[in-house]
């Protein structure tokens, strides 16, 4: 089963990290890497060649895919201080741009927390990933700084929660929650939910859980959820 086989695969990117072996070097001139367990998680463990990395911005994460022999579309909105990427890139509005392709691994990378569309986003998300493909989606915990451009705050709960609502199977989904990171990395399979059957009210976790980890439960503290570790020295897996 996929599942097993993620979770196995999982376990092996674990004990790399306790071995301190990334990927790629996780500081870009200086700064922090975002995304970069997701994204060394995704290297190590997918199966994919073609990727669309959405809101590409300097174009960091696109030419690390690139560099690993991977077919990468870049897409960014053009008018953030980070869109310095002028390489072959796709400008334009998410939600409304139609794509020709379906792409193996779609990656939205500090992208979600921008966007006042979150359902479209998310739905989208899903429709242009190919058959077999993956998500993987990285937002910033939830906090009480007013920040420019963060228009909402996140938890990995209810990423899950949301991702759930905009058509996502999300039962395999692997989360990961570090530093300035919430990761979900999630087969694009399509969930069977029907919105008229949700009273949009305590009991519809219950409901959704068929598409949900099995360890999500309603009333748990959702910022804790997933894997989580505080530096690259002491992983706490």
């Amino acid at each position: 089963m996929l599942i097993t086989k993620v979770k196995t695969k999982f376990k092996q990117f674990l004990r790399s990290l306790k071995l301190n072996k990334p990927a790629h070097n996780q500081f870009i001139f200086g700064q922090k890497l975002l995304s970069d367990i997701a994204l060394d998680f995704t290297i190590k463990n997918l199966a994919f060649s073609s990727v669309l990395d959405i809101g590409s911005g300097a174009g960091v994460h696109a030419d690390i895919f690139a560099s690993e022999g991977k077919s990468v579309t870049r897409f960014d909105f053009g008018k953030s201080r980070a869109y310095t990427d002028k390489n072959d890139v796709i400008v334009g509005d998410f939600v409304n741009y139609e794509f020709s392709d379906k792409y193996d691994l779609v990656w939205a990378s500090h992208v979600l927390e921008h966007t006042i569309h979150t359902h479209e986003f998310l739905t989208k998300l899903l429709a242009v990933s190919s058959k077999n493909g993956f998500v993987a989606i990285t937002v910033p915990p939830a906090k009480s700084e007013f920040v420019g451009g963060h228009v909402t705050l996140w938890t990995p709960a209810l990423l899950l929660y949301r991702m759930v609502l905009a058509g996502f199977d999300c039962k395999e989904a692997v989360v990961l929650n570090y530093g300035y990171n919430i990761s979900v990395i999630c087969p694009a399979k399509r969930n069977q939910m029907e919105m008229n059957d949700l009273a949009w009210d305590f009991n519809d976790i219950e409901r959704l859980s068929e598409w949900l980890p099995d360890d999500i439960v309603p009333r748990m503290d959702g910022a804790r959820y997933g894997k989580t570790y505080r530096s690259t020295e002491t992983y706490l897996f």
